[in-house]
């Protein structure tokens, strides 16, 4: 996912907040810093390797991009 190499080459890298700001940014999501906080961390992969992935974005972003098509 290109998105996923552009925010880990970022100043910031890969954390919570960047992800945050990413979601805010792309899919409208607001005010769900800490479910995207705990999303991550309740992934197995992370949970494994305390490391976001490609495949570890992947799923927040499926989850979160998911979850907003069904308020539409």
């Amino acid at each position: 996912m290109r998105e996923y190499e552009r925010l880990k080459r970022s100043s910031k890298g890969l954390t919570f907040d960047s992800i945050n700001g990413w979601l805010n940014s792309h899919i409208g999501l607001v005010g769900e810093k800490k479910n995207i906080e705990k999303q991550i961390k309740q992934n197995d992969i992370f949970r494994q390797s305390n490391e976001i992935t490609d495949s570890v974005f992947k799923s927040v972003y499926n989850y979160f991009y998911d979850k907003q098509q069904e308020v539409k």
